[in-house]
């Protein structure tokens, strides 16, 4: 907006073109608008006063159910007519869309993105123009542009896997939050955020939550089934809700053919393979295997990273992709468990509390924690280095963070499990541009605080929600961009958000048990085999990271990719330590220096400012 270029917005629409084959323009005065897309009803609305263009799976208005995108148009002019933009949070799906009221020029303009900003959305001021596109790579084709590395994000992106805040990897240029519209009007930007997680409710009637939670559940699987689709796909991973959810496509749906996809890595790594395959047995589902070899993954590598745009850290892009690439030819809707560990408690229990040698630890004098800091992080150090042991690995973390042993829980949750790769003190020895004026530890805390829940467990659930389950979630985005087929899950339903986020927590995460109450409305309902019902351990979506880097054709990638790159940005006695990598932790820390690296080669006009 600002501008009219149909030269630039050509270019612009050129760097999508792996989102499809159909593009759609629309140019008028201080205007330039274009969509890429697969769907040909993908289409601009405009009807000389009002323009609309989405990308969005929406399959309801409120209570309404939808059949094409019209309805939705229509929707959407009134409320901005109305001026009743509050109105977007009616929109049950995913969405990003902007929207336009044209009088002889913009008078006004509406950016925004739906509850768990599921399809993604950045815009950048230059030039007193506003440019806005559902990929950063777009603002590569303005020439004039000088596109420079974010040194305050990137301290997100090393240690998060991602940036929670508006600011990306990019200097200046911003994305959408989840649930954010934001207003443009003469010039200036103004925000209002449409949702925030709700508090729980205080009663504990065991029963009455398990019928009700059952009752959802299959009122939003049901409202998720696509018409006229006689063959439906599910992400079958194995773990409890994946297999829940295709549960619930079973009970609600016993005629339609529904094929399972599942992953097989090849090697003798933890997986729940065998689970998913007892599941599909159990539900009579047509099960798939899609099998991943590294030496496929290292041909698609910059080609994937092309398509996820910004930096792949966080490596659950990876299987992402080839799960939703495989049962292109088969199937248009695959459906995932995604949301249930956020909104039921699920993961391993010391995401939501401390484990009990912490416990103890935090309590003692702070000069004795220094001292056994000091004394056990040389001998566990060396125990991970020589066995390769996952737990000696993850322990000899807590060792090195200064918030692990906080006298706050919030800090050391911060630290724990929301900096799963470099812990932020590790930053100043490994980046030589490193910025010292942004603290991640803090910024993490205050999202923490920012929930107005009493419960600490519950205040962890909803940094989940607000902040990991988005970014999370945008593997699917780019995913399905670029395969065509939807990605569609129920626990992200509004209406089953947020009559979750209603149930007590106690009976969600009950005496240190990881979603309680989905484990009883799974057996109550005789909905899974008990064995599935009862698994505690938590795997997901995750590859054979180390096995990958050190023992394959990938460990010769990221030594050429290393040999080859510019590296006057990092310390290099400090990347020794941790490539090739000989534990689980320096894998992941690897990793995301292959992932930045590779991000830096795949777009060559980003620039770093001086170390």
């Amino acid at each position: 907006m600002g501008l009219d270029d149909e030269n630039l917005l050509e270019k612009m629409a050129s760097y999508m073109k792996h989102r499809g084959n159909i593009t759609n323009t629309f140019i008028d005065k201080d205007i330039s608008l274009a969509t890429v897309s697969y769907d040909e009803h993908s289409q601009i609305y405009y009807d000389g006063r009002i323009i609309i263009a989405m990308d969005q799976d929406i399959y309801a208005v409120e209570d309404n159910e939808i059949e094409d995108s019209s309805s939705v148009y229509s929707y959407l002019k009134t409320a901005i007519l109305n001026n009743d933009l509050g109105a977007i949070k009616n929109l049950r799906g995913s969405f990003s869309l902007f929207l336009a009221e044209i009088d002889g020029r913009v008078k006004r303009a509406i950016l925004a993105r739906d509850i768990y900003g599921t399809r993604s959305l950045y815009y950048l001021k230059f030039d007193n123009a506003l440019f806005f596109a559902s990929e950063m790579k777009c603002f590569s084709a303005i020439d004039d542009l000088k596109l420079v590395l974010n040194t305050k994000a990137l301290n997100f992106y090393l240690t998060y896997g991602f940036s929670p805040t508006r600011e990306t990897i990019i200097k200046n240029v911003y994305k959408l939050l989840p649930a954010e519209i934001i207003e443009y009007r003469d010039g200036t930007l103004k925000s209002t955020i449409y949702r925030s997680p709700k508090i729980s409710e205080e009663r504990e009637d065991l029963e009455y939550w398990a019928r009700e939670t059952f009752t959802i559940l299959l009122q939003s699987t049901k409202m998720l089934l696509p018409v006229g689709e006689k063959i439906l796909g599910i992400a079958l991973s194995g773990g409890l809700d994946s297999s829940l959810i295709a549960a619930l496509i079973r009970r609600v749906d016993k005629e339609r053919k529904i094929l399972s996809f599942s992953l097989d890595y090849g090697v003798a790594d933890e997986t729940e393979l065998n689970a998913a395959t007892e599941v599909a047995e159990f539900l009579n589902l047509e099960h798939n295997i899609v099998r991943i070899d590294p030496e496929q993954v290292v041909k698609d590598l910059e080609k994937l990273q092309w398509i996820y745009d910004e930096p792949m850290i966080k490596f659950t892009f990876i299987p992402t992709y080839y799960i939703f690439k495989n049962p292109e030819k088969h199937v248009k809707t695959i459906f995932t468990g995604d949301g249930g560990d956020e909104l039921f408690i699920g993961y391993r229990r010391d995401y939501w509390e401390d484990p009990m040698p912490i416990k103890v630890f935090t309590k003692l004098p702070t000069s004795m924690k220094e001292n056994l800091l000091k004394l056990g992080k040389i001998p566990v150090e060396a125990l991970a280095d020589i066995t390769g042991s996952k737990i000696f690995s993850l322990a000899s973390e807590f060792f090195t963070r200064d918030s692990a042993s906080h006298k706050e829980w919030q800090h050391r949750i911060a630290s724990r499990v929301f900096q799963g790769y470099f812990s932020e003190e590790e930053l100043p020895k490994l980046l030589k541009l490193y910025n010292s004026s942004f603290n991640v530890t803090y910024e993490i805390v205050k999202m923490l605080n920012s929930s107005k829940s009493n419960n600490n467990v519950e205040k962890i659930s909803h940094a989940m929600i607000m902040s990991k389950l988005p970014d999370d979630l945008l593997r699917l985005e780019k995913a399905t961009a670029v395969t065509a087929v939807k990605a569609r899950s129920p626990f992200l339903d509004p209406l089953m958000t947020n009559f979750a986020l209603s149930i007590p927590v106690r009976l969600r995460y009950y005496n240190g048990i990881t979603k309680a109450l989905i484990r009883h409305v799974i057996k109550r309902n005789d909905l899974l085999p008990a064995k599935i019902a009862n698994t505690r351990s938590k795997i997901g979506l995750t590859v054979p990271l180390h096995y990958w880097l050190s023992r394959t054709c990938m460990r010769d990638y990221v030594d050429n990719l290393l040999e080859s790159s510019d590296l006057s940005f990092l310390d290099l006695k400090y990347l020794k330590k941790i490539w090739p990598p000989k534990t689980y932790t320096k894998a992941l820390k690897a990793w995301s220096i292959v992932a930045l690296l590779l991000w830096f080669k795949t777009f060559p006009r980003i620039s770093k400012p001086n170390s």
